[in-house]
């Protein structure tokens, strides 16, 4: 075993070693309002949950100690929360794996590793709006967020034009009722919750009516003209140009929207 371990060690393609911590889950502090993830999937935790119970966590949360040496979660809380379901069901879990970050990492820092560090189920758009949005009101600008998340620029704006959607909308979007496209153009075009839901009503009314009359798709051949537009385009631009990349964008979202 001795002699393996140094054949790894002693490989020129291992960079550096890291050892995670084993921490008692009941001591890891969930500070309200600080996740992204605003709903958990009950039928997907309860899935984790059973995963857990046999095999364990094998994905190291992410913390921070504070200064009164309490743990404090970064990423990680649905692994956490099935841990606690897993042993108030009297599974035998003494600790978890956890990375424990730097006691200076300030909160832009922690925000962006919980966004991009997540390895569960994705965030949804929303969670990801009201995110950025946090990001913003620190004081980064929009460029700045989608350098630091490894996103576009259009997606960051994409996101928090996402913001000012109803309830109401952004429920019908997450269900696959209306796409993103018919979300940012309702909003774009409304000047009030109730404008919002009439408009609504009409994107929906239409789409039912698309889809009774069998409207034919607009075929591949419609989006690979437009992917090669958008390619000489953006080889065109010296300088970065959100407003004409989010009109390709919008584009061939219009063009997948209208597939059945």
């Amino acid at each position: 075993m001795k002699t393996t371990t140094n054949n790894v060690r002693n490989n020129e393609a291992v960079l550096g070693r890291t050892d995670y911590y084993r921490l008692n889950p009941n001591q890891i502090k969930v500070l309200d309002g600080w996740n992204p993830r605003l709903s958990f999937d009950a039928q997907k935790l309860e899935e984790l949950k059973e995963s857990i119970k046999e095999n364990g966590v094998l994905v190291p949360l992410r913390v921070k100690m504070n200064n009164d040496g309490e743990f404090t979660l970064i990423d990680g809380e649905r692994r956490l929360r099935a841990t606690l379901l897993a042993i108030s069901e009297g599974a035998e879990i003494v600790s978890v794996p956890a990375i424990v970050e730097r006691k200076t990492m300030n909160e832009i820092d922690a925000t962006i590793l919980a966004l991009t560090a997540n390895q569960g189920e994705p965030l949804t758009m929303m969670e990801e709006a009201n995110a950025i949005k946090k990001l913003q009101n620190y004081g980064l600008k929009p460029e700045e967020i989608a350098k630091k998340l490894g996103k576009s620029v259009p997606t960051v704006y994409n996101r928090l034009s996402l913001l000012d959607a109803s309830p109401e909308l952004i429920e019908q979007m997450e269900n696959g009722e209306v796409s993103f496209t018919d979300v940012k153009k309702i909003v774009n075009e409304s000047d009030g919750i109730e404008s919002q839901k009439e408009k609504l009503e009409e994107v929906k009314a239409k789409k039912a009516a698309r889809k009774a009359n069998g409207t034919k798709k607009p075929g591949k051949k419609a989006f690979v003209d437009l992917v090669t537009e958008a390619i000489e385009w953006l080889q065109a631009l010296n300088t970065e140009n959100v407003q004409q990349v989010n009109e390709l964008i919008e584009r061939a979202n219009n063009l997948l929207d209208n597939e059945e």
